[in-house]
C-alpha cells in the first residue's frame, strides 16, 4: 500500500465525484469518486495561512482510504476488494514473509559466526578508557550498554567490538567534515544522516561485487559504495581477520549505520547548544549531552552485535548519575 499526503488548492466537483487539485502544479488532480464516497466534501473556505491537508492510501489505481483534514471520507474493507487487488495483496505478503524468512536466516548465521569470531578475541582491561577517548554521542551509547547491559564476558566482549565499530565510523566522519565549520554538522547530517534507501546501502544481505558487476561502471560506484569502501579497509586494518564473509558485511553496515546516526544526533546536538549573548557556548559536551539526551537516537540504538534496549527509566538514570567522561 502507498500512502500519498498533499496539500490540496481547490476542489472541483464533477459528475461522478470531485477533482482535488494539490498545491503542486506538476502534479495531477486526485479524484475521489461518489461511488466510494456519497457525502459531501468538507467546506473549502480557507484563510490564506490555513491548509488543507488530503491523504489517499491506495494500491495502484485502486483506493482504499481518503481523508481531509484528518476527516475520513471513505475507507474500504480488505474483504471488499476487487479479486486482483486482492491477488497483489496476497503475492506481496507472500514476498514479504520469504524476505523474513530469508533475513532470520541471514541473521542467525550472523550470531552463530559473530559468537564464534569473539571467542578468539583476548579481554580488553582498557576499555572503559578507549570508550572515554570517543567523540560524544558515541561515548553515552557505549558507556550506557558497558554499565547498564548485563554483567557477563560476553556481552562485554560485544561492547568492545561495537567500540571498534563506533571508532571507526568517527574516523569516516572527520576524514571528510569538520563539524566546527560553517554548515559542518548539517553538511554531515545530509550526507550521512539521509540515506536515499532509508538506511545505509548496501544492505549486508546484498554483495558489493555483484553490484559492481550490475552497474559495470567504476565511476559510479565509486560515488554510491564510498562509505561501504571506507568500511571495509578499516574492517581490515583494525580488528583480527574475519572469516566469515556475512559476518564481514554485517560488520561493514554496522559502522555506516552507527554512522547515520552520529551524524544525525551531532547535528541535533550542536543546532541547541546554550549560548551566551556573544553567542559563545555555556556548557561542556557532557552537559550539553545530558540536558539533550532526550533528543539523542543513537542512545537506543540496538543490533544484532547489542541488542539490549532500556527503558526510558534507565537511560534517564544513567544520564543522571555519569559524568559521560
Amino acid at each position: 500500500m502507498e500512502k500519498k499526503s498533499c496539500l490540496v488548492k481547490k476542489i472541483k466537483q464533477t459528475d461522478n465525484g470531485w477533482n482535488l487539485y494539490p498545491i503542486d502544479e506538476e502534479e495531477k488532480p486526485i479524484f475521489i469518486s461518489r461511488e466510494n464516497y456519497s457525502g459531501d466534501m468538507p467546506p473549502f473556505f480557507k484563510w490564506p495561512w490555513q491548509k488543507v491537508r488530503l491523504e489517499v492510501i491506495q494500491i495502484d489505481d485502486f483506493q482504499v482510504s481518503a481523508s481531509i483534514d484528518g476527516i475520513k471520507l471513505f475507507e474500504i474493507q480488505e474483504k471488499d476488494f476487487p479479486e486482483e487487488i486482492k491477488k497483489r495483496l496476497s503475492y506481496g505478503e507472500q514476498l514479504q514473509k520469504d524476505y523474513e524468512e530469508k533475513q532470520n536466516k541471514a541473521n542467525e548465521a550472523i550470531l552463530k559466526a559473530l559468537n564464534e569470531y569473539l571467542q578468539t578475541w583476548p579481554q580488553n582491561p582498557h576499555l572503559e578508557s578507549q570508550i572515554s577517548e570517543l567523540k560524544i554521542c558515541f561515548r553515552p551509547y557505549l558507556q550506557l550498554h558497558l554499565f547498564k547491559g548485563p554483567n557477563a564476558p560476553e556481552y562485554v566482549q560485544k561492547v568492545n567490538l561495537m567500540a571498534k565499530l563506533c571508532e571507526m565510523a568517527q574516523r569516516i566522519y572527520y576524514r571528510h567534515f569538520d563539524e566546527k565549520s560553517l554548515l559542518g554538522t548539517a553538511s554531515a547530517y545530509w550526507k550521512y544522516g539521509m540515506p536515499v534507501f532509508g538506511e545505509p546501502f548496501p544492505h549486508y544481505t546484498l554483495r558489493a561485487e555483484e553490484i559492481e558487476q550490475a552497474v559495470n561502471d567504476q565511476s559510479k560506484t565509486d560515488i554510491t559504495l564510498e562509505e561501504y569502501y571506507e568500511a571495509d579497509r578499516l574492517l581490515t586494518e583494525v580488528l583480527p581477520p574475519i572469516e566469515d564473509e556475512l559476518l564481514k558485511r554485517y560488520l561493514n553496515y554496522t559502522v555506516r549505520d552507527v554512522l547515520r546516526y552520529y551524524a544525525k544526533d551531532l547535528n541535533e546536538l550542536s543546532s541547541h547548544y546554550l549560548t551566551d549573548a556573544w553567542d559563545k557556548r555555556i556548557c561542556t559536551d557532557e552537559r550539553e549531552y545530558q540536558r539533550q539526551f532526550e533528543r539523542m537516537k543513537l542512545l537506543k540504538y540496538h543490533s544484532l552485535i547489542l541488542p539490549e534496549q532500556f527503558s526510558d527509566q534507565t537511560i534517564k538514570n544513567f544520564i543522571g548519575s555519569y559524568t559521560l567522561k
